[in-house]
């Protein structure tokens, strides 16, 4: 079962819409240079970890299947040896990923899995919306600064530049990114909520709190399917819900209210046609994922 988890995931970061296109004047990486990878059935990736680590496995899997690559770096850090009198040192951050290509150039590649819900701003404004994580503390508005003002301006400092400049042999190289995800929009909305940057092709979602289940049409549905979250990413399918519908008991609509309450979190679902989020009914104040 593992196995084919992991090659959904993995499909779908070769095949899924990205949820940003530009960001900073930045482009996306361009997804032509990786193949469909087909797992042996020894094969598997770790679940057993945080989310972005398992994100982040997947990606350099892709990354160093792809013939297109000399050499694939993970996580290489930035530290920064602090002035006197302060001594010591400090990390600024890291790349990502730097990659090598055949020819001899080098990218750094940023990458993001990232899921928002639209939530109306209670005061007028001409935001009209915010966009909280399932875990509310990660919002897509706060996200999206620490992209622009540190993931993609790391580069530009001096200690970078001089990490940069030992393994690539230029301090010059292109920042693209990677950024994954769904956009959730109030269930029953008159019209899809704008996102800063998002792309117009991002993949679309509905939420709903959990007391508003058993009057939606979720309610008529015959098979619904908890996705669990190292599959949040991956499209739902007829091939991924047969997966899950394998794993899992059959889902109520009670049992899902009773899951919500007692985690007290975000519970992904799908009808085989569209995903959804559920929310306790006092998000976004919510437990951490």
């Amino acid at each position: 079962m593992s196995q084919e988890q992991s090659q959904f995931l993995l499909d779908s970061l070769v095949e899924s819409n990205l949820l940003v296109d530009v960001i900073a004047g930045l482009p996306s990486f361009d997804r032509d240079f990786l193949n469909k990878v087909q797992l042996a059935q020894s094969e598997s990736l770790n679940f057993e970890q945080k989310l972005g680590h398992l994100y982040e496995d997947a990606l350099e899997l892709l990354f160093k299947r792809s013939s297109q690559f000399k050499q694939v770096l993970r996580g290489v850090q930035v530290i920064e040896n602090l002035p006197h009198p302060q001594k010591g040192k400090r990390t600024l951050g890291e790349f990502d990923y730097l990659l090598e290509t055949q020819e001899g150039q080098w990218l750094h590649v940023e990458l993001a899995v990232k899921f928002y819900l639209a939530m109306p701003i209670s005061k007028p404004t001409d935001r009209g919306h915010l966009w909280p994580g399932p875990d509310a503390r990660d919002a897509w508005e706060r996200k999206h600064q620490h992209m622009i003002n540190h993931q993609f301006s790391l580069a530009k400092h001096g200690a970078a530049q001089q990490v940069l400049q030992g393994i690539c042999g230029t301090a010059t190289i292109q920042s693209q990114h990677l950024i994954y995800g769904c956009l959730f929009d109030r269930y029953n909305s008159a019209e899809p909520q704008a996102a800063i940057d998002t792309s117009p092709t991002a993949h679309r979602g509905q939420w709903l709190y959990s007391h508003e289940l058993p009057n939606s049409t979720l309610a008529q549905q015959q098979s619904l399917f908890i996705i669990p979250k190292h599959l949040w990413p991956c499209l739902p399918t007829e091939p991924l819900c047969q997966v899950l519908g394998s794993s899992q008991p059959q889902t109520s609509i009670e049992d899902i209210q009773t899951i919500i309450a007692k985690k007290q979190r975000c519970i992904m679902l799908t009808d085989g046609c569209e995903r959804y989020f559920v929310a306790p009914d006092h998000y976004p104040t919510v437990k951490p994922l």
